[in-house]
């Protein structure tokens, strides 16, 4: 071989070994040196895992299509995320290093417990080769500002680099661990992965790892949630300690696994969830049902706030796997004894009585607004397998237990009690424990059981009224994401009783959904449901959320006018079946007589605006009503059918300014019909028509817009002309003075007044335009009481609200209400999302209890409230004008009749 064959083959050796080292040094990289993997280092007791495969499709869906994060990147809470958001988007996505770098990795989400029932949240990433300090550095400097601190900090002998984004923002420590990225605000929590052995690692898991492979592919993210002890992962939004569900809620499930889709208003997460083959849980109570059909919101109220369900293929093997599951969790014996005493104190077998006949639904239903109202308007409703032998046993039960009984039947319905406290939770569990009580009556295959009978006659109401949930146009939206068959389902109304569960949320919790709760509401509702496929479930999760949610009206009907309603509907008696109807006008001077149906009898044309009420009066003197008005030119009186009666309508000689007063000073019907004029005179007519003699005609300074008032103290009468400019004359019955008041004395114009009960200072009182409480006395000197300043436009009433026995004091102006009681104490406010221009009304609701109610005309809502100021009914009550109360079919019923817009709504309020 010459010896240039050999210098070639020599440097061709050389080439060839050195590919031979780089090939080797890579495989080795490969194989024996690759960065870590996320899931080989979180530990198994994670109790939250989600694995975000498409950051930048999360982050750009977040920034501009999602209408849920713009409404909370408003709120402070989440204002640090958002910066962090704005600036990826500004200036991340702008620098093709960093955008390589958050491109090519994969970041995982992991929530750890922590010592003290704590819990820490850490971040990893793991991308193709390895993170370096430099470029975590660069990453740092693009999302916080060139410049941010990074300092070397060591925790329990491990070197992290502690990050300082500046005042306002948290601090967070990241190392780099073998190529992996691990970064949170807790170093315990670092500590935490990077301490934890071989063999606790959440890689090691047969059930992630099985759930793992059902995983979808194009989707955002991966959720992986612990559900053996469901309370360690909600500890900082549940309160433990009040909430005995959840306080008793553990060994659920295995693990979870959900795939996240966002959509611009929902959020879905669909998967499956594991139970363990060896250990009792709760959801493997299930294991040997099928899916059962959620059929009873054809009967639950349109307003269900909460529905928790369960459903059964037989509803004792259920019984008998949820004894087993207390059995293995400690909690048997406590149930054992109740059943074994509840089988030994009275002739009741509970196998026989209260498993026999159930069958294959069983609910917790709420319609509460308010968390004092959770007891009494929560219901169970189980579905019977043979509803008339249910009702046999359960009556059985009603006579064999002392204190039992039939209170009666409900619009055909009969209520019962069996006298048992906490029967309901002892069979169906600690969700149920909200049912102490055990009122029950039957609708259709359904027993429902309440805490009282008042409570069932709310749900019968509803259900009668054809309101049901199935028919709630909102919960039709909702429940296209929902499955109608399933094992378990919770529906969560958020927007309705977003505060309801007071005593289940941790403080700091109620307290951030209080202050938010305004942005909070537009999210409509949460599903919930788990479902038997094979051996595990399908598991479906669902937020919506819903910025134009369509109000749901509680009108039992509604009837829609020509034109849009015109001042206050007038609740009138007919004398042919004493049952009432509504007479209401439109815009277009048109008046209608609705019965109590909805149906329109008749309808009549009258020549101008009505100005007052419609009074019924006797004019035959035969018990037959009629029914009488006044326009600013006639005085009309209509008979039943819309007939002008005798020599009506009685046209004015000079227009009225103010809607007619009706008198009737003796209750013998020598009707006065009293009302001011144009002309600055008030004048005085009887029943026919015809001007009173002897009445004196009172002049006036000012013109008078509001009705006079006819007030009797200590056998006096005081007829009360308030003129628009705040003056005030008091005459007595012939129209001559009785009280003059102190020149300088000025009435608020929406201020009644009333005969005082509360002191000695005066026989009258009102307020004046600074809303100071008037005291007036009969030789015309006054007193005052100041509550607070007002404007001169706040309306005042003097009721006893909260039924004490004494008159309270309410003031509302603008769009804020007081409330104080006759020792000035404030019993209770309240401020309205718009101004109110609309006089409240106080009004009976039952012998024991007066409630408060304001129209929002602008607002086209109805408020209601209790002497606690307690809301009834916070929510699908529109009205823009006055509205009347009464019984409508003369019964034990309460309605409230308003209008808004063209429609008249009818609500039962009891």
């Amino acid at each position: 071989m010459t010896e240039k064959k050999i210098k070639i083959s020599y440097y061709l050796f050389i080439v060839i070994f050195i590919i031979f080292i780089l090939i080797g040094y890579l495989l080795y990289e490969k194989l024996f040196n690759k960065p870590a993997h996320a899931l080989d280092v979180i530990p198994e007791n994670s109790l939250f895992v989600a694995e975000i495969t498409n950051m930048h499709g999360l982050i750009d869906d977040f920034n501009h299509n999602n209408e849920m994060w713009t409404a909370l990147a408003g709120l402070e809470t989440f204002s640090e995320i958002n910066s962090l958001l704005y600036a990826y988007d500004s200036s991340i996505l702008k620098d093709h290093t960093s955008k390589e770098l958050i491109g090519k990795s994969k970041l995982y989400i992991a929530i750890l417990p922590t010592a003290g029932d704590s819990a820490a949240t850490i971040y990893l990433a793991e991308k193709q080769g390895r993170f370096k300090p430099g470029q975590i550095e660069n990453l740092i400097n693009r999302l916080y500002g060139a410049g941010t601190q990074t300092v070397e900090n060591i925790f329990r002998d491990i070197h992290l680099q502690k990050v300082d984004p500046g005042e306002g923002l948290t601090p967070w420590y990241f190392t780099i661990d073998n190529g992996l990225l691990i970064a949170g605000t807790k170093p315990e929590g670092i500590a935490e992965i990077l301490e934890k052995p071989d063999g606790n690692r959440l890689s090691d898991n047969p059930h992630f790892n099985r759930l793992k492979k059902t995983a979808g592919k194009k989707v955002y993210a991966h959720i992986y949630l612990n559900l053996l002890n469901p309370r360690q992962l909600l500890t900082r939004g549940i309160n433990r300690e009040k909430n005995a569900f959840a306080k008793n809620l553990k060994n659920f499930a295995q693990w979870c696994e959900l795939d996240l889709i966002i959509k611009p208003d929902e959020i879905l997460l669909n998967g499956y969830t594991t139970v363990s083959d060896s250990n009792m849980q709760f959801l493997k109570t299930f294991g040997d049902q099928d899916v059962s059909k959620i059929g009873m919101t054809d009967i639950l109220p349109f307003n269900t706030n909460l529905l928790l369900w369960f459903g059964y293929k037989d509803f004792r093997i259920a019984y008998n796997a949820r004894e087993a599951y207390l059995r293995e969790n400690g909690r048997f014996n406590s149930h054992y004894n109740k059943v074994s005493n509840l089988n030994n104190k009275y002739p009741v077998n509970v196998e026989k009585h209260l498993l026999s006949w159930v069958g294959s639904e069983a609910a917790l239903v709420s319609l509460a607004v308010i968390d004092e109202e959770m007891k009494e308007r929560s219901y169970a409703v189980i579905r019977a397998n043979n509803p008339v032998r249910a009702n046999q046993l359960l009556t059985e039960m009603v006579h064999n237990i002392r204190g039992g009984s039939i209170i009666g039947r409900y619009k055909e319905h009969l209520i019962k009690k069996i006298n048992l406290q906490d029967m309901i939770p002892m069979i169906f569990g600690q969700a149920f424990k909200l049912i102490e009580n055990s009122y029950f009556t039957i609708i259709n295959d359904y027993i429902v059981f309440a805490n009282s009978a008042n409570a069932l006659h709310e749900f019968i109401n509803t259900y009668l009224s054809g309101k049901t949930l199935i028919d709630n146009a909102n919960y039709k939206e909702f429940s296209d994401n929902i499955h109608e068959e399933a094992n378990l389902y919770l529906y969560y109304n958020l927007r309705n009783s977003l505060l309801t569960f007071e005593d289940y949320f941790s403080e700091p919790l109620y307290d951030f959904m209080h202050e938010h709760q305004n942005t909070l509401r537009d999210f409509q509702a949460i599903g919930i449901q788990f479902s038997l496929t094979g051996n595990m479930f399908y598991t479906n999760m669902y937020l919506r959320y819903n910025a134009a949610y369509k109000e749901e009206s509680r009108a039992i009907w509604k009837t829609s006018l020509e034109a849009e309603v015109s001042g206050k509907p007038c609740l009138l008696k007919d004398h042919t079946d004493n049952e009432y109807n509504i007479l209401v006008a439109d815009e277009l001077n048109q008046l209608y007589l609705i019965d109590n149906n909805g149906n329109i009898l008749w309808k009549k044309q009258v020549d101008g605006k009505i100005l007052s009420d419609i009074y019924p009066v006797d004019y035959y003197r035969n018990r037959k009503i009629q029914y009488l008005f006044n326009t600013e030119n006639k005085i009309y009186l209509l008979d039943l059918l819309g007939r002008d009666v005798e020599n009506y309508p009685v046209q004015l000689g000079t227009k009225a300014t103010n809607g007619l007063a009706l008198f009737d000073y003796v209750n013998d019907k020598d009707y006065r019909v009293v009302f001011a004029a144009e002309n600055n005179r008030i004048y005085n007519y009887d029943i026919e028509g015809n001007a009173v003699d002897g009445w004196e005609k009172p002049r006036t300074k000012d013109r008078v817009s509001v009705p006079l008032q006819h007030i009797v103290s200590h056998n006096k009468d005081y007829i009360i002309i308030a003129q628009d400019n705040g003056k005030v004359k008091i005459t007595d019955r012939r129209g001559d003075d009785r009280i003059k008041i102190r020149e300088d004395f000025k009435n608020a114009l929406h201020s009644a007044f009333y005969e005082n009960h509360t002191n000695n200072k005066g026989v009258l009182l009102t307020t004046d335009e600074n809303g100071h409480l008037t005291y007036i006395k009969t030789n015309g000197r006054t007193d005052e009481t100041v509550f607070s300043g007002f404007s001169p436009d706040h309306f005042f009433l003097y009721e006893d609200l909260d039924k004490d026995g004494a008159e309270d004091f309410i003031y509302l102006d603008g769009n804020h209400l007081s409330v104080y009681d006759r020792f000035k104490n404030l019993m209770f406010e309240y401020s309205f999302e718009h101004g109110i221009d609309i006089a409240p009304m106080v009004f009976p609701a039952s012998y024991r209890e007066n409630l408060l109610g304001i129209t929002s005309s602008s607002g086209n809502r109805i408020y209601l409230f209790d002497g606690q100021g307690k809301q009834i009914f916070s929510t699908g009550m529109v009205g823009e004008t006055p509205f009347a109360v009464g019984s409508l079919n003369n019964n034990k019923d309460l309605n409230l009749v308003v209008g808004s817009g063209e429609i008249v709504y009818n609500y039962l309020l009891k």
